[in-house]
């Protein structure tokens, strides 16, 4: 059919198989020889692309999400036309498809970590979408993309941004848009209430789909009374930020955010045990990036233990040393201070190395920083204990949107972490406060710059050294 014709190739990319199509565009699968790496190119249906409203809204699409360009949205890598004249643009393949084929194939009722961990990436997606003016309007499993990491389960994207609303440059009234099932009460006539509460609405309802939760109307469970406040009719009623959605169901469900909006986004690939209990034995927690624990609180099992695992045993008073498998060190390098107190290892591509001092402090022998390009890894000590808030505050990168600051447990020693997305050059930030729970001999600082997950902060963690004097 003409609405769905695509050439064999698009300049450079030869053109795969179709992905799938959508009432005004078609997305197709293509290679990029010079980069040897799959893309995803949305192309305008032949028979809209004469239409100039329509195809005003599509390559809204593509400026908005370049404009955001997040870990946790699809990204735009090129714009162009067919020789035909019809629009499209190259982005983010994700391989592992939608969270509705994910449901097809593993219906629901998921268990409770499953949920908890998709959700947390939705929350997060759609809170960098509404820090820039932006309302999704159909957020739906068919937009909740899942694309493969290197180390772990998929990473949840959110895409689809046709008929996404900029509140920056929209009049006061919205033409009715979206999918039966998931939009809110506002988006079915001409309202002027579209905003922020519209995507919660459509994130409680994806929410209570994944826990397989009957209604509405909703039971009066403590995870049925979640969802109702996040799907009243009346926008300025409901869950005030889908972070705070993702928040309240986690308590409902008995466990606790670790970090604001998720972090890593990553999918389920198999259902799994509800939420573990604490963290086991003295000396041993679970502590990937996206599992920053706040002490006593259950933990969540997203990864096989071999992988997130890092035994934390304390030397005497004084010291600390991160064991965790080594697989992942046969290319990596260590960083240590200037006067070798304290040491991680980092990604050997991280060559540019410089001595730094402790947030607030001048001795720069105390800490260390290895750098390529906009990923770094940093870490420094300070001699006694200090507020490991106000140590973060202190070292907050310019630029950055911060998530909650959560406390932070590693075996006996406990402080705060937290994560800044939305940051320059793509960069996500995480910065960890440690000191020992007695004793308070020492203060230990770790920073994470990282670009699609890499470097992870669990692997830097996992191998923290800190030596007595």
């Amino acid at each position: 059919m003409s609405g769905v014709s695509a050439p064999s190739a698009i300049g450079r990319l030869r053109v795969v198989r179709p992905l799938g199509a959508g009432g005004f565009a078609t997305v197709w699968l293509a290679h990029d020889p010079d980069l040897d790496a799959p893309v995803a190119v949305k192309i305008l249906a032949d028979n809209w692309a004469t239409d100039a409203d329509v195809r005003r809204r599509f390559t809204d699409e593509a400026r908005l999400l370049r404009r955001v360009d997040s870990d946790h949205l699809v990204r735009v890598y090129d714009v162009g036309e067919l020789p035909d004249g019809r629009p499209y643009f190259v982005m983010t393949y994700a391989d592992q498809g939608s969270l509705a084929e994910r449901l097809a194939g593993l219906p629901p009722p998921w268990a409770a970590p499953e949920v908890l961990r998709v959700v947390d990436a939705i929350a997060a997606g759609l809170a960098v979408l509404h820090e820039h003016g932006v309302v999704h309007r159909d957020l739906k499993p068919r937009n909740v993309l899942l694309r493969s990491t290197p180390d772990g389960p998929p990473r949840v994207l959110l895409g689809d941004l046709g008929i996404a609303k900029d509140l920056q440059w929209a009049s006061g009234i919205t033409m009715p848009a979206g999918s039966d099932g998931y939009m809110a009460p506002e988006q079915r006539g001409f309202s002027a209430e579209i905003g922020p509460a519209t995507d919660v609405h459509a994130l409680a309802m994806t929410a209570a789909q994944l826990l397989g939760l009957p209604g509405p109307p909703w039971p009066s469970t403590a995870t049925g009374q979640v969802v109702a406040r996040a799907t009243t009719a009346d926008p300025r009623a409901r869950t005030s930020s889908a972070t705070a959605f993702a928040r309240d169901l986690w308590a409902a469900l008995g466990a606790t955010p670790a970090w604001s909006g998720g972090s890593t986004g990553a999918a389920p690939s198999a259902p799994s045990a509800g939420p573990a209990g604490p963290a086991g034995e003295a000396g041993t927690v679970l502590f990937p990036r996206e599992d920053v624990t706040r002490r006593g609180a259950p933990r969540r099992p997203w990864r096989t233990r071999g992988a997130a695992v890092a035994a934390v045993v304390l030397l005497g008073v004084l010291g600390v040393i991160g064991v965790l498998g080594r697989a992942y060190l046969t290319r990596n390098a260590t960083l240590t201070s200037g006067d070798g107190r304290v040491r991680v290892s980092v990604p050997a591509t991280l060559a540019a190395r410089e001595d730094i001092a402790f947030p607030g402090g001048s001795d720069r022998t105390a800490g260390a920083r290895a750098s390529q390009g906009a990923r770094a890894v940093s870490v420094a000590y300070a001699d006694g204990a200090q507020p490991a808030a106000e140590v973060i505050a202190r070292s907050a990168p310019a630029g950055c949107t911060p998530g909650q600051v959560s406390d932070a447990r590693v075996g006996a020693w406990t402080g705060a972490a937290v994560q800044y997305v939305s940051c320059p050059d793509g960069v996500t930030v995480d910065e960890v406060v440690l000191s020992p729970t007695s004793g308070g001999a020492w203060t230990v600082w770790v920073e994470v710059r990282s670009v699609d997950g890499s470097p992870a902060v669990k692997d830097v963690l996992g191998d923290l050294q800190v030596s007595p004097r």
